[in-house]
């Protein structure tokens, strides 16, 4: 069975320029925020990207600020695949980053 291609989609529109890798991390983020996202007034996938961070909901009207491009979810950029994060898994890896930081700067002293 072949392997499923991820496509460029949007960031067609840059040509042969910025390189492949930036273009499919752009196109990545680009689907990711233009897909409506769950509004935590009303509980409907309703709410729409209006400018970084800023998120209003079609059906109560509501506006709140979330994620740059998605409401709860960051984009992780892997060799396998693009992986969805949710807010406790970003900070379990921001807390063992720092712990081997700080593991790595005890050695140093």
């Amino acid at each position: 069975m072949p392997e499923q291609k991820i496509g460029l989609k949007s960031a067609k529109r840059f040509g042969p320029r910025y390189g492949a890798t930036n273009k499919l991390k752009l196109a990545l983020i680009e689907e990711q925020q233009r897909k409506l996202q769950p509004c935590p007034t009303c509980g409907k996938t309703k709410a729409k990207w209006q400018s970084v961070g800023v998120f209003e909901c079609r059906k109560c009207g509501a506006k709140f600020t979330g994620k740059a491009y998605a409401v709860k979810q960051a984009i992780m950029f892997t060799k396998e695949k693009t992986k969805e994060l949710t807010p406790s898994e970003i900070a379990a890896l921001r807390k063992s980053e720092d712990d081997a930081r700080k593991a790595e700067s005890e050695e140093a002293i």
